[in-house]
């Protein structure tokens, strides 16, 4: 993990492809970042570059401070086109913890369909680039 310098923003991008999705089951949770304690999170962007395809059902992504939350990105479709979904989260931004890392993380989930079967990906397509602005506090 990298420090800030005090009061400084930072943008950091970070690419989910159908591949990653490797976790059996419905869904699969990617970690997008861990940011330090005190840090401010003032944007984040999900850019759907590729339409997301392979399973059954519909593919939805999310983005939340833990495992499955949407505090930062609400659930949206990212299996029939491309689209940029989230922006700035508060005006002042969003403290998640002033004493302790956050872990933001990506959602992916499938209506109808197990992403994955046997550790491998059953996604053939998919593509979203995340854009997360943060400020360090302390």
């Amino acid at each position: 993990m990298q420090h800030l310098p005090l009061g400084r923003r930072k943008i950091y991008r970070v690419a989910l492809v159908a591949a990653d999705a490797t976790t059996n089951g419905l869904t699969h949770d990617a970690t997008l970042l861990i940011i330090p304690a005190g840090a401010l999170i003032h944007e984040v962007i999900a850019d759907t570059t590729e339409a997301w395809a392979g399973t059954a059902g519909t593919l939805f992504i999310r983005v939340g401070t833990s495992v499955g939350g949407k505090d930062l990105v609400d659930e949206h479709d990212v299996e029939t086109a491309t689209l940029t979904k989230g922006g700035i989260i508060a005006p002042n931004g969003h403290l998640p913890s002033f004493s302790a890392t956050t872990t933001l993380t990506a959602r992916i989930r499938s209506s109808s369909g197990n992403v994955a079967t046997g550790g491998v990906s059953n996604l053939t397509t998919g593509a979203t680039t995340f854009y997360i602005t943060i400020e360090a506090l302390q």
